[in-house]
This record gives C-alpha cells, sequence and structure tokens, in this order.
C-alpha cells in the first residue's frame, strides 16, 4: 500500500497458482507413493479377540498417546481447543516484522525454531519416561486434577518461562516467540505421535513396538 514501505503482489496470479502448483505436487506425490507402496487390508474385526495393543490410526496416535497421560476431558477436548484457538489467533498475534505472511525470515527466528525443536523433543520424551515410571498422579485426590488441570498448567507455565527465556537471552520479538511456541507444540505432537506408532507395545506398555 502507497506509504507504508511494504512491498506487497496481487493475490492472483501469484498466489493463486503457487497454492495450486503445491496441490497438484502433493497430489503427486501421494498418487505414486500408494502406487508404489502395498497397503493391504487386515484380518477382519473380531469382536471376541481385540487386537492387543489396540492402536488408532498412526494420524491420531499423538491424541491417544496423550489419552495415556491426561484426563480424556483435558486430552480430547481441552487440550486440542486451546491448541486450535492459538493457531487461529496466529494471523492477529504475529505483526511484528510488518510481514505477518513471512516465517522464519531472521537468522535468530531460525535458529530460535531449531532450538525450540530440540527443547521440544527432549521435554515431551523425558515427560513421556518421567510419567511412564512414576506414574504422576494426585493420589486420593481428583484424577480431573491430578491428571488434568495440574499438568497443564504446569505445561503453561512451562511455556511462558520459555518465552521469557528467549526473549532475556536472544532479545527474540515478539513474532520469533510465538514461531518457537508453534514450533514446540508441532514437535510435541510429532513426538508423541512417534512414541505411540513405534514405541507402545502390547497392553500400551512402553518398549520397542516395531
Amino acid at each position: 500500500p502507497p506509504g507504508t514501505g511494504l512491498q506487497t503482489v496481487n493475490a492472483m496470479p501469484h498466489l493463486i497458482v503457487r497454492e495450486v502448483s503445491a496441490t497438484l505436487i502433493l497430489l503427486a506425490g501421494l498418487l505414486i507413493f500408494s502406487m508404489l507402496v502395498n497397503a493391504p487390508l487386515a484380518e477382519p474385526a473380531n469382536p471376541g479377540l481385540s487386537p492387543n495393543p489396540t492402536k488408532a490410526p498412526w494420524y491420531f496416535m499423538g491424541l491417544q498417546e496423550l489419552l495415556l497421560h491426561f484426563h480424556p476431558v483435558f486430552s480430547v477436548f481441552v487440550i486440542p481447543a486451546l491448541l486450535l484457538a492459538g493457531v487461529l489467533l496466529l494471523p492477529w498475534l504475529v505483526r511484528d516484522s510488518g510481514q505477518a505472511g513471512v516465517w522464519f525470515q531472521s537468522g535468530r527466528g531460525r535458529v530460535l525454531t531449531l532450538l525450540s525443536a530440540v527443547v521440544a523433543v527432549a521435554a515431551t520424551a523425558g515427560a513421556v519416561l518421567v510419567d511412564e515410571s512414576l506414574r504422576i498422579a494426585a493420589a486420593g485426590g481428583p484424577r480431573m486434577l491430578g491428571r488434568g488441570l495440574v499438568p497443564l498448567v504446569v505445561i503453561l507455565a512451562g511455556c511462558a518461562a520459555y518465552v521469557l527465556f528467549l526473549g532475556r537471552v536472544f532479545r527474540s520479538n515478539r513474532e520469533e516467540s510465538i514461531q518457537a511456541l508453534f514450533t514446540l507444540a508441532v514437535t510435541a505432537l510429532v513426538v508423541l505421535t512417534l512414541i505411540g506408532v513405534w514405541f507402545r507395545g502390547a497392553g500400551m506398555q512402553l518398549g520397542w513396538a516395531g
């Protein structure tokens, strides 16, 4: 727009052509993959003999893994709702640089993204191991509290402390901090999915299931 100093392009054809091209490339890749990789059906369902372990499809394994560590109300409703609300708020939160549609444009932002991915892998795997070994819960107290509110508050407090750390040590701006939080959430979900797919054996016990 005149007077703002920002460089803009029209959505048509620049944005639309890129989105259509990316969609066609993705569809072509999926088609080729489905032609080359065999995906046979399993045996017919037997109500009298459930498989052990009973696992959700891989794209739901992150949520199923959450069910092992959180109260169902939190793992199915509260946490996904908070993540969805955060994604919906992104366009209004990320405006520091004047280029809200461009992520990872700064060298510092890319460094913080990599750091956040490493922190998320370590923190998520460590939390799963601790919870698996100690079975942290409020003994004799409400399960909604010990398996829901308390760990959620701890996670949110940890995220807030991490953002403060990035601001004090790396002088990150708001956009870079939000990118770091987004990276934390996505990486944590990926780690939970991989744990559920590869490290949950019979009885959903933690171990090598490959």
